[in-house]
């Protein structure tokens, strides 16, 4: 049956179609004769058809088409075919091995009854050969007992003979070992004591020199004058304001150049004070000078200046006072009171240090119990000494005795 708009190609014509141009051909040869018919339209809904069909085969799309669907399937049966051949070859190649082992268990099987029927045969050899070697090793530790016994019995009989010497021994050191113990107590008990003697004695000789070390540093503090720490900072103080005075009445005091024409020896009375001349040096006043020329002149020479005669008059008052507290130190000059001060502090610092010694070795004890102690130890150190002397000559003779005993049993012991 054939329907409107049907083309129809014989086997012939289609062998004969080579590519798309062709078959556009063919076709438009067919359908020049139809009216209202688009030979361009039916190609390019052909060539729309065939391209849905085709996604996916030439490159990749997201939703590929049917021929690329069944193309992937194919492919996967391939795939699993080539897995399935590939199992059934292992499988063949199992059975195959599988058979051979069959054969060979069977061989297996047929030797093992052979050997289990070899080793029945032996067995009662081996047994025999265990049974030989278990008697020689019995007869080598028969004979290793054997020769034990005999040294035992050796050894059992020196111990007896020994032992018996052993007693005789002690039956000949059994009167004299108490002395010996007794005498090395006594030669211990002297040693404690000598050393107690040792440190007691030692330690009152340090006392002694403690003492007096402390009584020298009193002799020396008490040929020293203790000058009291007030009075040297006033002394002090006054020394500075004097010396500033001094300093402060020389710049406003005058200088006299006198020079003498002739022989003559001018009599000079400087700020109150007598002085002699000296022919060359200036005359420095503060206050007054008053040169005498006997029988042709006086001279008196006066300061303006009322505040360096009120300042000339305080140093002196100052000086005469200061004067009279180095006095009463037996000394002349601030500088010999602070040396006074200074010994005297050193010599009292050494004092305390040697009060704090001496307090230290006492213990809060008071060296007549020490010297008491002393005494007491030395009575029984001497007590023992003369008791070891006395008892040395005794036990001497009684080790020379025993002595070849002694010998024996320290031989003994260290054996």
């Amino acid at each position: 049956m054939l329907f409107k708009n049907t083309v129809f190609f014989s086997a012939e014509e289609l062998q004969q179609v080579k590519n798309a141009p062709e078959l556009r051909a063919r076709l438009e040869e067919k359908l020049s004769g139809v009216d209202g018919v688009s030979i361009t339209q039916i190609l390019k809904s052909i060539d729309g058809k065939l391209g849905e069909l085709n996604k996916g085969v030439t490159k990749p799309a997201k939703y590929p088409g049917p021929v690329k669907v069944v193309l992937d399937k194919i492919e996967s049966l391939k795939q699993n075919l080539t897995l399935v051949k590939n199992e059934v070859e292992s499988t063949a190649k199992n059975i195959e091995k599988l058979t051979e082992l069959n054969g060979n268990h069977q061989d297996l099987i047929r030797e093992l009854e052979q050997k289990r029927a070899e080793h029945d045969k032996s067995r009662t050899w081996k047994t025999a050969r265990e049974n030989y070697d278990q008697f020689n090793r019995y007869f080598s530790e028969v004979v290793l007992l054997e020769q034990r016994k005999k040294d035992l019995e050796r050894a059992s009989n020196e111990s007896r003979d020994g032992l018996k010497k052993v007693e005789a021994d002690m039956a000949k050191l059994e009167p004299v070992i108490p002395a010996i113990e007794n005498f090395i107590n006594m030669m211990d008990n002297y040693k404690d004591a000598e050393q107690r003697f040792s440190r007691i004695s030692n330690l009152v000789s340090r006392l002694d020199e403690s003492e007096k070390l402390l009584m020298e540093s009193r002799e020396d503090l008490a040929k020293c004058i203790s000058v009291a720490s007030g009075d040297l900072k006033v002394c002090s103080s006054m020394a500075t304001e004097i010396e500033v005075l001094r300093r402060t009445g020389i710049e406003q005091g005058f200088v006299i150049d006198l020079t003498p024409l002739s022989d003559i020896r001018p009599e000079l009375i400087i700020d109150k004070d007598k002085q002699s001349f000296v022919p060359g040096e200036a005359i420095d006043g503060r206050s007054e000078v008053i040169i005498t020329i006997p029988d042709i002149a006086r001279i008196k020479v006066a300061n303006k200046n009322l505040e360096a005669n009120k300042n000339l008059e305080k140093e002196k008052l100052l000086s005469k006072e200061l004067n009279q507290r180095l006095a009463k130190y037996k000394v002349s000059t601030i500088q010999e009171l602070m040396e006074l001060y200074n010994k005297w502090s050193l010599i009292n610092t050494e004092l305390e240090k040697r009060k704090i010694a001496l307090q230290t070795l006492l213990a809060g004890k008071q060296p007549e119990e020490y010297r008491r102690s002393l005494e007491a130890q030395e009575t029984a150190w001497s007590d023992l000494k003369n008791r070891v002397l006395n008892e040395y000559p005794n036990v001497k003779e009684l080790v020379r005795a025993v002595e070849p005993e002694l010998v024996f049993h320290r031989t003994l012991r260290l054996a």
